[in-house]
């Protein structure tokens, strides 16, 4: 029972970033739809106080028909000797982007097969963390740009003072490579927030 009950903070964050995400699709009306979605997955090992840890890092970023974008950057973290997930951050941005294509990256047929993603700086952020993973997690908090107020305990948690001094730290704006073929990222060149 009281196992339940600590998972529950963490179901209903995940939940209410769904939902929110869900909500600002709905909120753009029928003529906004997915034109690409391009990722990119990568892992690291680190050892602290004797104990191995996994670490994986997911980039995500979605363009929509409308000319807005959502990228989501994960962090989480999982030890080696039981396998259970330590800690785990969320990112998600929201703002306007460009793309262009990619001269320099061709198929085997000598086509453009790169395109080059430049993200606005984001006009709407969420945030959420849980859990502790040694020195990389710093407690449990959730935070959207849109709707949370600024409090004590958030500014003790995020080391910011301010909500804006959060947002522009969080704040993703960048240029990502893609390739057209794979939808695979090949480069981050993140402004704030999630760097590679």
């Amino acid at each position: 029972m009281k196992r339940a009950a600590k998972k529950l903070p963490m179901f209903l964050a995940r939940t209410l970033i769904f939902v929110i995400s869900a909500g600002s699709f709905v909120a753009c009306g029928a003529s906004k739809e997915t034109v690409n979605v391009y990722s990119y997955q990568t892992h690291a090992h680190t050892q602290e106080r004797g104990t191995d840890w996994m670490l994986t890092y997911d980039y995500t970023v979605t363009l929509f028909s409308d000319n807005t974008y959502e990228f989501s950057y994960k962090y989480s973290g999982q030890n080696t000797k039981d396998q259970k997930a330590c800690g785990e951050q969320h990112l998600l941005t929201y703002g306007t982007y460009t793309i262009a294509d990619d001269p320099e990256v061709l198929d085997a047929e000598d086509n453009i097969d790169g395109v080059i993603i430049t993200l606005s700086t984001a006009d709407h952020v969420i945030y959420y963390q849980h859990l502790r993973l040694g020195k990389y997690f710093g407690g449990e908090y959730y935070f959207d740009s849109a709707v949370t107020e600024w409090t004590d305990a958030l500014a003790e948690s995020t080391s910011c003072d301010t909500k804006d001094e959060f947002v522009a730290e969080k704040n993703a704006g960048g240029v990502i490579k893609a390739n057209k073929s794979t939808h695979l990222i090949t480069s981050l060149e993140m402004a704030a927030g999630a760097e590679d």
